[in-house]
């Protein structure tokens, strides 16, 4: 019997009546990866983050206590003889660790809820883990994250794995037989195939990859790119995973729920780290005002009013179609006032708005905040993705999904009424996720920290949009975009009849073949896909420019 992948009410109530009618006496609860997950992902990741001196030296001395104990016919190993090794000399103690750990552990709020649950319902529950900490050491843990303090019981103290007889020495001090016993756990080995030849009963708790990448949230690649981009990296994934176990379930349609769960993930991280810093610069350069420019400042500005309700913030209805309106200036007259220090956020790429306001407001300063800056940048212009170089090209495909998703739900605004009032575009579309994705990312997530850096922001966006997953990828395929006034297309092309129409291609990474293909067919498809786009992209950076200079 599995855990349920989507924790629910009901499901509890199931398991409930399970146990009620079986009369089972304990649920044990394996910690690690189950009851708790870490930052870091893993402890070997923790180790890195801290010094790659003290991962090396930390794995090998537990490499060498296990094989000593092995030589003995110990199957496990404690944290007294890991640091009895040479991790002193070098000025580390098991108490270092410990304390690193604490930190590093977060609580599963599925898991946990279920545990509390069970001790409502008179069940007696327990703890049991292969680890070298003590069972001190697990209850201080417990202690640290609130989780209610149940018996522990650990390798460590019995020098015997799960999978070597620690579950008969839980059952010989709880005096509980095996068929009164449900055990849940990650790790098929020694959660469940362990505890299941004894007789015990066992629900498989699913691990954060398994969980992510099972139900479509990431790709297994990009799970694979998280982790490798380091201790950035690894917290952007534990993020991932916080906000996915947090997510109110409001949808019995897997495809409205994942929408709103991007857009938890690109609302509550993306635009926090965006608003977090500007929040910063109003405070420390003292700006009058902040204008959060459309459409897709929407977020940003949304986030920031809501965590800085005391900064000076305006939501700035404009577009480059706008700038001709003979009521522009007198539309942003009306907006700036008196204010002479204004800061300006826009998801980019060159400017031409802030270029626009000091041209034709001389006695006003101008900084301009943009998520991804394309040409040379100026003394005024700063850019919040941290990005470098490298990973420009594929932020560059993230541009077309945040301006689609990232945005009010307006369809942009043109010209200006005579009452001063933005008018919107006339073009509708017919996208239903939008409206999912938007309920997703105006959604406060209390238990989720709200620091987010733009480092993780960048990862996730990078991760979500160079890596998508198929439901991501089927999700969003009717999604279109507007590159120009005359111009539209699809974020995804599946098929080589869409491939082959006229219509732009704007989200390459995202892009596949439908129907069941070889592999060789899907390279061509790809191949021809990014040939089509670079052509289109080309030719329409080329125009803006022709204009540009028959203009000048």
């Amino acid at each position: 019997m599995h855990f349920s992948e989507i924790y629910d009410e009901d499901a509890t109530e199931i398991y409930i009546a399970s146990f009620k009618k079986d009369e089972v006496e304990v649920v044990s609860f394996d910690f690690f990866d189950t009851l708790v997950f870490r930052k870091s992902i893993s402890h070997y990741g923790m180790w890195k983050d801290q010094s790659q001196t003290f991962f090396w030296l930390r794995s090998c001395a537990e490499i060498i206590s296990r094989i000593k104990n092995r030589v003995k016919g110990i199957p496990e190993v404690t944290s007294a003889e890991i640091y009895s090794i040479f991790l002193k000399e070098f000025g580390f103690t098991d108490e270092f660790e410990f304390e690193m750990e604490k930190i590093n552990l977060v609580a599963n709020s599925d898991t946990v809820s279920f545990l509390k649950t069970l001790l409502n319902n008179n069940v007696r529950v327990c703890i049991i883990s292969d680890t070298h900490y003590t069972c001190s050491q697990i209850e201080n843990f417990l202690a640290f994250l609130e989780i209610p303090n149940v018996p522990v019981y650990t390798s460590e103290k019995f020098l015997l794995t799960k999978s070597t007889g620690l579950f008969e020495k839980v059952s010989d001090s709880l005096s509980v037989p095996y068929v009164k016993w449900v055990h849940i756990g990650d790790n098929p080995k020694s959660d469940i195939e362990s505890a299941n030849s004894f007789g015990i009963s066992t629900l498989r708790y699913q691990g954060l990859r398994e969980q992510l990448v099972g139900n479509g949230v990431l790709s297994a690649n990009a799970v694979k790119f998280l982790i490798k981009s380091g201790a950035q990296g690894r917290a952007a994934l534990s993020t991932i995973f916080q906000i996915y176990l947090d997510r109110p379930v409001s949808s019995t349609d897997i495809s409205s729920r994942v929408a709103r769960l991007y857009g938890s993930l690109i609302g509550n991280v993306v635009g926090v780290s965006i608003a977090n810093q500007i929040h910063v610069a109003v405070t420390t350069e003292n700006h009058d005002l902040v204008l959060y420019s459309s459409r897709d400042g929407w977020l940003p500005y949304l986030n920031h009013k809501r965590d800085f309700p005391n900064d000076p913030v305006i939501y700035f209805k404009t577009s480059r179609e706008m700038l001709r309106d003979p009521s522009y200036l007198k539309y942003v007259k009306e907006l700036l006032g008196s204010k002479k220090k204004i800061l300006i956020y826009d998801l980019g790429w060159r400017g031409t708005t802030l270029k626009y306001l000091e041209d034709n407001f001389l006695n006003v300063s101008f900084i301009g905040y943009y998520w991804q800056l394309l040409g040379r940048q100026k003394n005024n212009q700063i850019q919040l993705n941290p990005g470098n170089l490298r990973n420009r090209t594929r932020m560059w495909r993230s541009r077309d999904l945040i301006e689609t998703l990232f945005t009010d739900e307006s369809n942009g605004y043109d010209s200006i009424g005579p009452d001063l009032v933005p008018i919107e575009r006339q073009l509708k579309e017919d996208y239903s996720k939008k409206k999912d994705f938007l309920a997703g990312a105006i959604m406060h997530l209390e238990r989720v920290p709200r620091n987010h850096s733009t480092e993780i922001s960048s990862l996730i966006m990078e991760a979500l949009v160079r890596y998508p997953s198929s439901l991501m990828i089927s999700i969003f395929s009717d999604v279109t975009h507007t590159i120009n006034s005359k111009s539209r297309g699809r974020l995804t092309t599946d098929s080589w009849r869409s491939l082959l129409s006229r219509s732009p291609i704007l989200w390459s990474f995202g892009s596949g073949l439908v129907k069941p293909s070889s592999h060789p067919e899907k390279l061509v498809f790809r191949v021809v896909m990014l040939a089509k786009e670079i052509f289109q992209r080309s030719r329409y950076l080329g125009g803006r420019l022709l204009k540009r200079i028959s203009s000048s």
